[in-house]
């Protein structure tokens, strides 16, 4: 019989085999950690050596969870003064702030009845979900079919959406009050058999809740950590009294999430997927939380994406736990339960454990890191650690007070770019591998592709030039044209106001006040033209030959993989109509621009523009004829007057001859 110990074992072997990742990949991941301490009013950003790279300052406390943003804001919880509503970690408030200090919005939701506490959740859309209580009476409960008579706290989510003057609105809802079973009273409402129905809560299951605890009053979940899949539009929160995890359909309107049928799932509201612990669906199966804190759903693009982080406290054994477990899904992605049985699966994949020399009583956080390593906070021994998929500690720092969360944030993250000023000068696309080829940067008619430099930023920036290095890391100047570009060279782009920062800049300078660099045709494998657009809105171009500096206008002309081969469209009436493919636009998510790529089989009149959610035309990219082959252009997430519109959804589509084609982009300032 396997030992947990042992099954610890056999699962960091299974990971580590996964992900390729060897014991001799020990180091910590390069960034810089963000946390708050319990109630402080101070945030820190702190350095791979230990070192504060910079505060702010609070006149409230709070802070459970906090977030660096990508605009280099921060999101945090705060405290209300005077709470009517009281319980642990408790808030009130969700407040943004610049890098500063300075105060950008602030939304309260706190009265006698509800308030929001623990954790935050920053979304794609530039939206925040949030946790809270809702106060139900005795009589309340009673009805529900509660066997206790006392006031009781279910938890609810909120998604806020900041109203652009210093506010927010509640955009969407999920309570789990609207989602409950039970057994005990046949007069009451709610009533049936609990093991039929795993997507509902038992509102008498067996957990902690309903007498007090740390969430004080009548909590009865203690919801303590949320986090969002946008990939599956689905939500995960960690309840530290019923030792489960819950996901949640954020597809659904609120009026769906208050039902049982609706959104991506069809099933409204209730409860997609469950563990941790079976027996409150009347299931068989282990009991394998002890207090759970911090579910959190790993990123895509991260080693084990779509698993689930949590923090098993062990409160029991006095020894915790980090587990990640594979919800199991079915090849149209919902999640495997059979009747009658618990979810699966029955392990983790992973977990890390070191008896109780790792162990943190009540709290905890958990994070997984670009390269496989996981960042840990043990909350109440006031440590951080980092460990590799082995369990081998790489990196660890302790504080002098309580920690619930921390959160570490890559070099090249864009909310660090006060930190590294110098580096965020490299604008939307900081290299560029040329392969299998080699060739002159100077004027050259027959080209196949581009460089485009266009004016959408509002910050005092120029363009002021290129590197050109076989090392990234490691740029060497060059001046144009005199520099070859050979196979596996980068092309760096730097903007920056102060040219001779460090002695990095080039004798090459584009003097585009305020521009963006970007490299039209994905997989291009020459530059061998330097193109600048005055305004990419009528995508007029010029460019700089000879490396003279000098604009010369072009007439409008459009990036072709084919350029001298072009089909026109036949005056037969009985000709088929112009067809056309649509790439997705890359990036996606985008900030601050995105390129869109088409391709014609004949020379057509097309329409290329940008709505919103609500179908309201943005912005008209292109409006004219073009000939056949694939064709590129960038939106700079501008409006027709040139104004930035803010984070959401929007959708590109592309017109021509009784064709049309409609695709979805997300911005994400």
């Amino acid at each position: 019989m396997l030992t947990k110990k042992m099954i610890w074992g056999v699962m960091v072997f299974s990971l580590t085999a996964i992900l390729g990742i060897t014991s001799s990949q020990a180091e910590p991941f390069d960034g810089y950690t963000l946390f708050n301490p319990n109630g402080s009013r101070t945030t820190t950003l702190m350095d791979m050596d230990n070192q504060a790279q910079h505060t702010w300052n609070h006149d409230r406390g709070g802070g459970y969870g906090v977030y660096l943003l990508e605009n280099g804001n921060l999101l945090r919880p705060a405290s209300v003064s005077n709470p009517r509503l009281r319980g642990g970690a408790y808030a009130g408030l969700i407040q943004e702030k610049d890098w500063d200090g300075n105060l950008v919005w602030e939304f309260e939701y706190s009265s006698a009845t509800y308030i929001t506490h623990h954790d935050l959740e920053p979304m794609p859309n530039g939206n925040v979900l949030a946790i809270a209580w809702e106060v139900k009476s005795s009589a309340e409960g009673t009805q529900a079919g509660r066997s206790t008579v006392a006031t009781i706290w279910p938890d609810h989510v909120i998604e806020v959406e900041p109203d652009g003057r210093g506010g927010a609105n509640i955009v969407w809802e999920w309570h789990a009050w609207d989602h409950l079973i039970q057994d005990y009273d046949n007069r009451r409402d709610n009533f049936g058999v609990v093991a039929d129905h795993p997507e509902l809560l038992n509102v008498n299951m067996a957990g902690r809740g309903g007498g007090g605890g740390p969430g004080g009053g009548g909590d009865w979940l203690h919801i303590n950590g949320i986090s969002y899949n946008p990939t599956l539009d689905q939500i995960v929160i960690s309840s530290h009294f019923a030792d489960e995890i819950y996901v949640i359909d954020h597809s659904t309107t609120t009026e769906e999430a208050a039902s049982h049928e609706g959104g991506n799932s069809g099933k409204g509201g209730d409860i997609l997927y469950r563990w941790g612990y079976p027996g409150n669906y009347d299931a068989e199966g282990e009991h394998y939380f002890d207090v759970v804190h911090c579910s959190w759903w790993i990123p895509e693009g991260y080693p084990g994406a779509g698993n689930i982080l949590a923090f098993n406290n062990g409160e029991g054994d006095r020894a915790s736990e980090i587990v990640e477990i594979v919800p199991p899904r079915d090849d149209d992605g919902n999640y495997i339960i059979e009747a009658g049985q618990a979810f699966g699966p029955e392990q983790p994949v992973w977990s890390y454990s070191d008896g109780g020399n790792f162990y943190s009583n009540h709290l905890g956080g958990c994070q997984r890191l670009p390269n496989g390593n996981t960042l840990i906070s043990e909350s109440t021994e006031r440590h951080l650690l980092e460990v590799n998929p082995d369990g081998e500690v790489v990196w660890e720092y302790t504080g002098g007070s309580e920690i619930a969360r921390s959160l570490r944030y890559a070099q090249d993250y864009p909310g660090l770019y006060n930190v590294h000023p110098l580096d965020q000068g490299e604008l939307v696309i900081n290299e560029f591998l040329v392969e299998n080829t080699e060739t002159e940067l100077d004027q050259n008619d027959e080209y196949d592709s581009w460089i485009e430099l266009y004016n959408n930023s509002d910050d005092d920036l120029s363009l002021r030039g290129f590197f050109l290095s076989n090392d990234a890391d490691n740029p060497t100047m060059w001046t144009f044209p005199d520099t070859s570009i050979a196979t596996n060279d980068y092309l760096i782009v730097w903007a920056d106001n102060d040219v001779d920062q460090d002695g990095i800049h080039t004798n090459f300078e584009l003097l585009a006040e305020g521009g963006v660099l970007l490299l039209n045709a994905p997989g291009v494998t020459s530059l061998d033209e330097v193109v600048f657009s005055e305004q990419a809105e009528d995508m007029s171009y010029g460019r700089f030959p000879n490396g003279t500096g000098e604009f010369q206008r072009m007439e409008p002309s459009f990036a072709s993989e084919n350029k001298d081969e072009v089909s026109e469209v036949s005056n037969d009436s009985d000709a088929s109509p112009v067809s056309f493919s649509m790439l997705k636009n890359y990036p996606n998510p985008f900030n601050p621009s995105t390129t869109i790529s088409f391709h014609l089989n004949a020379r057509a009149d097309v329409k290329l523009s940008v709505f919103s959610n609500s179908g309201t035309l943005i912005s008209t990219l292109l409006s004219g004829s073009l000939p056949a082959g694939m064709h590129e252009t960038v939106w700079n997430g501008k409006d027709y007057n040139g104004n930035k519109v803010s984070s959401g959804v929007y959708f590109y589509t592309l017109n021509s001859d009784k064709v049309s084609e409609t695709k979805k982009a997300l911005l994400i300032r």
